[in-house]
């Protein structure tokens, strides 16, 4: 409209200016209508109708279903409704089906742009070990998902028939049929299903502390709060006995005395404050086993490293199988005090079985560990330096950007520089440049080895189940959408993407992308003359 405006004012025909830029007269006489029925402030009808303007309501319109619809979990009804109170709806076709189809070409848009661009990162990503965290959800149906802990990368998230070891494995090689990555490690519960498919994939299955964890608090915490229960009330009784002897004494002492022979207040005193001393030794006892009892559970976490948190030294199975069968051995002694119903002593047998699971993924790693050192010929001292300080401190360093608390991570940094603190070898200085980038490489290699939860697969499935909870359905194409806005939209604090982190090659801006290949907004259509008054 702006080209035929500017030429109109020379002289230019409709006719003439259609023919010219091969565009149907009709169409050239509708856009001139719908453009001159607007009821808008001019300078509005006239910046909207510029190509300016037009780009302008192109990339408003996509940011809106982008964030809103996509990103975020607004239907269309509400974006329909901020079209209309920004008063866009004038220049934007406001209704719910032009807005669906907006949606809906977004949805297919964004898919495919996952498509293209992992297609180009797959064939420039280097060759890597592939440590997956594994999950089902069931918002409809069984769902899988797999994703890479480290980088946050979605590599797996589909519907499936079942969730048994078969339907994983098929899963999982068809989602990294195109990637050059060796899965070795498959984190996950213990289904019987995850297990069977680390072992079907040739990888090690590192167990989820949280499920280890989580059933002993099941087991213990109401009973342990009701064992208090009985000594607590007890000691109360005894703790009034004794105030009761002690203000008769009072009483008798300071008041007129009664008739006949006084009762023996100081034997009495004596003999209520001995009992209220057994109540309150058999409370404190009680509440000293429900405190041994959660040191013992969250002992299971703190103890659970392949680095020593109090030396920075690494941690050997023996060790760690000492600890974790100490843990349950304490937990057992307090559910037979405190005759603890089966079902309880059932969920603690059940975390005893995964004890020994854990112990073996450290056995792994730690082998692991020295198998890829010593693929790099390393000197001795290198070595033993790699080994004892560079791989404790890369773990310390990555724990403390996960610590809770500020005063956790000064302590984890300060252990860590206390490690690098020690003198560095001198052949570690003789190292070629690629030796020393090979060794740089596989020292946070080592240590994503060993995993200890599943917790970002967790809290996608939460996810899913909000965005499930939203929309009542989700089909193959928008749950592929929101796997591609995992994996190229969301960043972390450093600006970078899940697939950016993964494939360790960058890609192309996705709003960018899909403001490039989207149509424009359609326009409202011109109103229609009023029909003629009846005679």
């Amino acid at each position: 409209m702006a080209a035929y405006e500017k030429l109109a004012e020379q002289g230019v025909s409709e006719r003439e200016f259609a023919e010219t830029v091969g565009v149907p007269r009709t169409t050239l006489q509708h856009w001139r209508a719908r453009k001159a029925s607007l009821d808008s402030d001019p300078a509005l009808v006239a910046l909207f109708e510029s190509p300016a303007g037009l780009a302008f309501l192109h990339r408003l319109v996509g940011a809106a279903h982008f964030v809103f619809g996509q990103v975020g979990p607004c239907g269309v009804d509400l974006l329909c409704s901020f079209l209309e109170l920004a008063h866009l709806d004038a220049f934007v076709a406001g209704s719910h089906g032009s807005q669906h189809k907006v949606a809906a070409e977004m949805t297919v848009q964004i898919v495919r742009f996952g498509a293209t661009q992992r297609k180009g990162q797959a064939g420039a990503m280097p060759r890597r070990t592939l440590v997956l965290a594994e999950d089902e959800t069931f918002p409809e149906g069984v769902w899988l998902v797999a994703m890479d802990p480290v980088s946050g990368y979605i590599v797996l998230e589909q519907a499936a028939e079942s969730r048994d070891a078969d339907t994983w494995t098929a899963a999982v090689n068809a989602a990294i049929a195109d990637l050059w990555v060796e899965v070795v490690v498959a984190a996950g519960d213990e289904a019987s299903g995850l297990a069977a498919h680390a072992v079907q994939m040739g990888a090690q299955h590192a167990p989820d502390l949280f499920h280890v964890q989580h059933p002993l608090w099941r087991a213990l915490v109401r009973p342990l709060q009701r064992s208090l229960e009985g000594p607590a009330a007890a000691l109360a009784r005894a703790a009034q006995h004794t105030r009761t002897w002690h203000s008769r004494w009072q009483a008798f002492l300071s008041g007129p005395r009664p008739p006949g022979r006084p009762p023996d207040y100081p034997r009495r005193i004596a003999e209520a404050e001995a009992a209220e001393a057994g109540v309150r030794a058999d409370h404190e006892a009680a509440l000293a086993r429900k405190e041994a009892a959660y040191a013992a559970i969250r002992s299971l976490g703190s103890a659970y490293h392949p680095v020593d948190l109090a030396t920075g030294a690494l941690r050997d199975v023996e060790t760690l199988a000492e600890e974790l069968g100490a843990a349950i051995a304490t937990l057992r002694t307090t559910a037979q005090a405190i005759r603890l119903a089966d079902k309880g002593r059932d969920l603690i047998d059940k975390a005893a079985r995964v004890i020994p699971k854990m112990v073996a993924h450290l056995g792994f790693c730690r082998t692991e560990w020295e198998r890829r050192l010593a693929a790099l010929s390393l000197p001795g001292s290198v070595h033993a330096y790699a080994q004892q300080v560079l791989i404790p401190a890369a773990y310390l360093a990555r724990l403390a950007e996960r610590a809770a608390t500020v005063a956790e991570r000064t302590t984890l940094l300060a252990l860590r520089q206390g490690l690098l603190a020690q003198p560095e070898p001198a052949d570690l200085a003789l190292l070629s440049p690629y030796q020393r980038f090979l060794l740089d490489r596989t020292v946070p290699v080592c240590i994503d080895l060993f995993v200890r939860s599943t917790s970002c697969v967790e809290g996608r499935n939460g996810r899913l189940a909000l965005w499930h909870h939203h929309k009542h359905r989700l089909s193959a194409a928008p749950l592929s959408a929101l796997t591609v806005i995992h994996n190229y939209w969301l960043k972390r604090s450093d600006g970078s993407t899940a697939a950016e982190r993964f494939f360790e090659v960058p890609h192309d801006d996705l709003f960018e992308w899909l403001l490039d290949h989207m149509a424009l907004p359609l326009r409202p259509a011109v109103p229609a003359a009023p029909l003629p008054a009846a005679a």
